[in-house]
């Protein structure tokens, strides 16, 4: 386990971009670690908020597989339908403050590396966004490792977030 975790993208005179990790979250993912040659790939959506005038996230929930997701070593296919569903109930029981913040799925890689297809979907979930907040946040969780990618709405350029000590 990882416990609280906070990741980091410090850019050029500009406020630094951090995602804070609940630590639930964290024991959640840890389910799906695909650390036997038979588990398959998982994932599923994450959802949190925006601190007001900061470029803080907080993740606090995330969809994990559900029927109808196609799951394979090495392939995850989400359900759109059902994980939707989850963020519609979800925005709604908060009053519009938890949003659709990004994905997240796992890699059977100590160390995650993204292949261009997850790279290519991302950045087209930012080129053309569908999202409320200013950017999204992508995760994969190795079976050591998980890392942490982001872009910014509008934007073609992923950028990969550092992990930062409490």
């Amino acid at each position: 386990m990882w416990g609280k975790v906070i990741f980091t993208l410090n850019q050029n005179n500009v406020k630094p971009v951090r995602l804070l990790i609940d630590d639930n979250i964290i024991f959640q993912v840890n389910n799906f670690v695909q650390n036997k040659s038979f588990i398959p790939e998982s994932g599923g959506v994450l959802i949190g908020s925006q601190v007001i005038d900061k470029q803080d996230y907080i993740l606090n929930i995330i969809t994990v597989p559900q029927r109808n997701d196609i799951r394979k070593r090495y392939k995850y296919f989400r359900n759109k339908k059902y994980h939707q569903d989850i963020i519609d109930n979800i925005w709604l029981s908060s009053n519009g403050l938890s949003n659709y913040i990004g994905e997240w799925h796992t890699h059977p890689q100590e160390l995650p590396e993204p292949s261009a297809k997850d790279i290519n979907n991302w950045k087209k979930r930012i080129k053309h966004p569908t999202f409320y907040l200013d950017r999204l946040f992508f995760i994969i969780l190795g079976t050591q490792h998980l890392r942490v990618w982001t872009g910014a709405r509008g934007d073609s350029i992923i950028k990969e977030l550092l992990y930062e000590k409490e």
